[in-house]
């Protein structure tokens, strides 16, 4: 008589488990069978075990307890059995941070500061993008891939910090189109901001002017830089000009001054007097109009004068100046001042 054959359904019973680098073996259970039996020769994918994740394909042999009386159903499939990859740990950080805006676009670096397992960094978005032009402070993401990446998963957009960038310094310089200058006339003040290394992009923004510590009107725009004023009103003798550069926000501030000096419309001078000093020189002195300048002439003869200029001089606050010379080698000496 021959053994009768009996019917039975097998099962995975541990999946999935997580890949731990160590050989995983599959637990195989019996789900219904016509007869009692057990389960031998389990077989995960085709090996007694398995280490590396995957999925699996199971099979085994259900072996009745009545071997006498019922075949053995060998090769059973029994599902799969799936090893998940591992995930790891790790921490990332910017290793590039702070850097100096320079007008080009900066990509941050980004190293592993710890892992649970070897591996590198890829896909580094600063602020949401590959890279950042502008001055500002960036979040910064990064994806950890493990060199083992059939048993790990990759981190994605693990935080790294923060890329910032930081404003570049500025220099301007302030010129005037006339100095001194006559009063009532135009004068035009120019500031020209430039970048200072490593920067080198033109800055923009604006130029605060101030004339004595006062504004001039509302900021004037830079243009390629650039930018300028012309005042008409200002008063006799120095008045302090300055131009402050109101930055964008890629560049720090930085400002220039200068001492304007302003001339009355001058008038005819007139010798005020001349005095010996009783040591072989004598001091002539002379009045004409304040913070002008004027130049004093000489002449050995009066009655044929031939004058020569011996001394250029500016006039002070109250009109006045005067000049110093030796006697020696001169039996008469005549003085005048003249306008230039």
């Amino acid at each position: 008589m021959n053994k009768a054959t009996p019917t039975a359904t097998l099962a995975v019973n541990n999946s999935p488990v997580t890949y731990d680098g160590t050989a995983q073996a599959v637990s195989v259970g019996i789900t219904v069978s016509s007869v009692p039996g057990s389960v031998a020769n389990i077989l995960t994918g085709g090996a007694a075990s398995q280490t590396d994740a995957g999925t699996y394909a199971v099979t085994a042999d259900f072996v009745p307890t009545d071997a006498a009386n019922y075949n053995s159903l060998l090769g059973q499939a029994a599902g799969n059995f799936v090893i998940e990859k591992a995930t790891p740990t790790a921490m990332l950080a910017v290793h590039n941070s702070p850097v100096a805006y320079d007008g080009t676009a900066k990509a941050a670096t980004v190293g592993i500061t710890v892992s649970s397992v070897p591996g590198a960094v890829a896909n580094i978005l600063t602020g949401g993008a590959a890279s950042q032009t502008d001055v500002g402070i960036y979040a910064v993401t990064a994806d950890f891939v493990p060199t083992d990446s059939a048993n790990y998963n990759s981190l994605i957009g693990l935080s790294a910090g923060n890329f910032v960038i930081e404003k570049a310094d500025s220099a301007t310089a302030l010129v005037s189109s006339e100095n001194p200058s006559l009063e009532g006339s135009n004068v035009t003040f120019t500031a020209t901001v430039t970048p200072v290394a490593p920067a080198t992009t033109t800055p923009t923004g604006s130029i605060q002017f101030y004339t004595n510590g006062v504004a001039c009107g509302g900021p004037r725009s830079l243009s390629g830089g650039v930018a300028s004023i012309t005042l008409a009103t200002l008063p006799i003798g120095y008045t302090t000009v300055d131009a402050t550069y109101v930055s964008d926000g890629n560049f720090l501030g930085s400002l220039d001054s200068l001492e304007q000096l302003v001339h009355a419309i001058p008038q005819t001078p007139i010798t005020a007097g001349i005095k010996n000093n009783g040591n072989g020189t004598v001091t002539v002195s002379f009045t004409g109009t304040p913070y002008v300048e004027y130049v004093v002439q000489a002449s050995s003869n009066v009655a044929a004068p031939v004058w020569e200029n011996v001394s250029t001089n500016m006039a002070g606050a109250d009109g006045q100046w005067s000049f110093t010379e030796s006697k020696d080698g001169y039996s008469s000496r005549f003085y005048r001042s003249a306008i230039p």
